[in-house]
């Protein structure tokens, strides 16, 4: 879905389409972006 994001998916249309939080998106989105990750244990807080 961050990847969606990044190839200019709009947000709302994931949201919608994944039935998921704004919130939660928004939270992936930074994690992706300050660690350049998708692995788990890169975006644990």
């Amino acid at each position: 879905m961050v990847k969606l994001n990044e190839n200019g998916k709009s947000r709302a249309d994931i949201v919608r389409e994944y039935d998921i939080t704004p919130s939660a998106l928004d939270r992936w989105i930074k994690n992706h972006q300050e660690t350049g990750s998708f692995k788990a244990e890169d975006n644990r807080s």
